[in-house]
């Protein structure tokens, strides 16, 4: 994550360390976290760049942070959406209390690789490799 200082042309760089492969990317407009997308997981992170959740799922390749920052939207290789339901994040030690997998969404196919939430939250887009 590269990090425009104010009132400066200076950027810094935080490392996000992960296993395997970033795939994608999620950030909340507060910003306070980030969800990355690896081969084997999703990953949360604050922006202090502490590891606060990890949470499964093969292969993401689209993250979608909803903006009342209450839900996570992940898929995938496996053909699969996931809504992961974030109930509570610790304020002093940056540890997630409860994080949990809310739902899934199957139809496609073949690889899901692009997500988009509408503004309000209420729908739901997805783009896969078997054109539906």
């Amino acid at each position: 994550m590269w990090h425009a200082l104010l009132n400066s042309n200076t950027y810094a760089l935080l490392l996000l360390f992960c296993e395997f492969q970033i795939n994608s990317i999620a950030i909340t407009s507060d910003p306070e976290l980030i969800v990355s997308g690896a081969s084997t997981s999703l990953k949360v992170f604050n922006f202090k760049g502490t590891c606060v959740a990890t949470l499964r799922n093969d292969s993401t390749f689209a993250i979608k942070f909803c903006k009342s920052r209450k839900m996570i939207v992940s898929a995938g290789d496996d053909c699969t959406i996931r809504l992961w339901d974030l109930k509570k994040i610790g304020d002093d030690d940056d540890t997630m209390s409860h994080s949990s997998l809310s739902k899934e969404l199957k139809g496609h196919s073949k690889s899901v690789r692009a997500l988009a939430v509408t503004k309000d939250e209420k729908t739901l887009l997805s783009g896969a490799c078997d054109n539906r």
